[in-house]
C-alpha cells in the first residue's frame, strides 16, 4: 500500500513539473514578440509607396490662404442672400446648398424654390367647395332649350 501511494506521489510529482514546464513554454511564446527585419530593398519599395501616395495629400493652407478662404465665403454668402431676398426666398436662406461661385446650382435651387412656392400658393387659395357642377338641364335652360329642358326632366 506504501509503494502505491508513493508511485500515485510520484505520478503527481511528474504530472506537476510537466505542467509547469508547458506554462512556461506557453508563457514565453506569448511574452516573445516577433522581430521581423527587413532589407535596404524593402524599405526603399515602402518608401516609394509612401512617396507616390504623399501626393496625393492635400497641402495644408496658410493663415492668410484661411482668411481669404473665409472672405470669399462671406462675400458668397451675402449675394445668396441678396438673390434670394430679390426673388423673394429670404427666408429659405438656410436651405440653400450651392459651393462658393457655384452660380448653376444656385439658379436651379432659386428655380426649384419659386415651384414649390408657387404650389403652396395655389393650394392655399380659395377653393370653393359648393361648386355646382354644369348638369344638363342648366345647360338647356341656359340656351332656352325647352326640348332638351324636357328630355333632361324625364331622362330621355
Amino acid at each position: 500500500m506504501e509503494e502505491s501511494n508513493l508511485q500515485e506521489h510520484e505520478v503527481v510529482e511528474e504530472n506537476e513539473a510537466i505542467i509547469e514546464s508547458n506554462t512556461d513554454t506557453f508563457i514565453d511564446e506569448q511574452e516573445q514578440v516577433e522581430e521581423k527585419f527587413y532589407t535596404q530593398e524593402d524599405i526603399d519599395a515602402l518608401q516609394a509607396q509612401v512617396d507616390e501616395l504623399s501626393q496625393y495629400k492635400p497641402n495644408e493652407l496658410t493663415d492668410d490662404e484661411v482668411k481669404i478662404q473665409e472672405k470669399l465665403e462671406s462675400i458668397w454668402q451675402r449675394e445668396v442672400n441678396a438673390t434670394l431676398k430679390e426673388e423673394g426666398l429670404e427666408i429659405f436662406s438656410e436651405f440653400i446648398n450651392a459651393g462658393v461661385d457655384d452660380t448653376d446650382a444656385l439658379n436651379k435651387q432659386i428655380t426649384k424654390l419659386k415651384e414649390i412656392v408657387g404650389k403652396i400658393k395655389l393650394s392655399n387659395g380659395y377653393q370653393p367647395t359648393n361648386h355646382k357642377s354644369v348638369d344638363g338641364y342648366s345647360l338647356a335652360k341656359k340656351n332656352k332649350d325647352s326640348k332638351s329642358m324636357i328630355s333632361e326632366k324625364l331622362n330621355f
